[in-house]
């Protein structure tokens, strides 16, 4: 009895839980550590409704420079900070965004201006830094360039809630 039910276990495991399991990673759902934690994604959201203020996930390419450093292909996952249209305002206190300042965030520029593309959104990346060399000049151009995220680039949202426990984020 035990060897069968032992077997039994197995063959549960193997032809159903495995394949169960890896489908949703593939197409429902997925694990970011995020600040310490698990947060749940979910990967079936739409991305052209996403609005200011939303927290998502997003591919990020793996991007090098000599000068500027290097980036790991991989998640990012971050706040949209204005979406496409938006005008960007850099100062040395704030970040306004449509004229509406908000704290600055590491590395951003102290000055400059832009407009978010179509299509786009402004999100800062929150990546850890290394200190090889890199200059701070080019370490914020890289980090800027990053910051603007194609649609193309979404990866999903995180769910509200994860078995009744909360997975909101501050920003």
């Amino acid at each position: 009895r035990l060897l069968l039910t032992l077997g039994l276990l197995v063959a549960l495991g193997t032809l159903l839980y495995m394949p169960m399991r890896t489908f949703a990673e593939k197409h429902w759902v997925a694990s970011l550590h995020v600040r310490g934690r698990a947060v749940i994604i979910e990967k079936f959201g739409s991305a052209p409704r996403i609005q200011r203020g939303e927290w998502v996930a997003y591919s990020i390419p793996e991007t090098g420079n000599h000068d500027a450093g290097y980036v790991q292909a991989g998640l990012g996952f971050g706040q949209v900070l204005a979406v496409g249209g938006d005008k960007i305002r850099f100062t040395p206190v704030a970040i306004e965004v449509n004229g509406v300042a908000r704290p600055r965030l590491a590395y951003m520029p102290d000055w400059g201006e832009m407009v978010v593309p179509q299509k786009h959104w402004f999100i800062w990346p929150d990546i850890d830094i290394g200190g090889h060399g890199a200059a701070p000049a080019a370490l914020r151009q890289l980090l800027l360039r990053m910051a603007t995220v194609s649609q193309e680039q979404f990866f999903g949202r995180p769910l509200k809630r994860w078995f009744w426990r909360s997975q909101q984020l501050a920003a």
